[in-house]
């Protein structure tokens, strides 16, 4: 079993896969830049992505609720930074083409155990001027 210590020093470290899997098991939690580079989201998905951004939380906060975005904290960053947050069975974020084949490749490593995700290229759009359609 690998030490904490050396866990805590893997975490403060550059991602790297072998050495990922090496440490830890049944464990990732990442933020994917805008250019697909993975980092470790220490010491949590919201601080990192805050830092990303340049921003405190309390100003982070002020303006999410001024721009009444409807988001909550992590979709807002990502959404502000072009980043995603990923954790072992899912993302938050509308993963680019970069990220997508990021994502891909801790797919093939299993890393990463959630649904494949579309970039961002794919919109989904819904019609809901009739709601009798709705269960259709």
């Amino acid at each position: 079993m690998v030490s904490f210590e050396e866990q805590q020093r893997v975490l403060h470290s550059p991602f790297d896969i072998r050495t990922h899997k090496s440490t830890f098991i049944n464990y990732l939690e990442l933020i994917i830049r805008p250019d697909g580079t993975p980092e470790y989201a220490v010491p949590s998905h919201m601080m990192k992505l805050a830092a990303i951004y340049g921003k405190s939380m309390d100003d982070i906060y002020e303006e999410c609720v001024q721009s009444q975005c409807g988001l909550d904290g992590i979709d807002y960053l990502c959404q502000q930074t072009g980043c995603i947050a990923v954790w072992e069975d899912h993302i938050q974020g509308m993963p680019n083409d970069a990220q997508a084949a990021t994502l891909r490749k801790l797919i093939a490593e299993d890393l990463y155990k959630g649904l494949p995700y579309l970039s961002s290229g794919f919109n989904i759009s819904v019609d809901v001027s009739d709601p009798t359609t709705w269960l259709d």
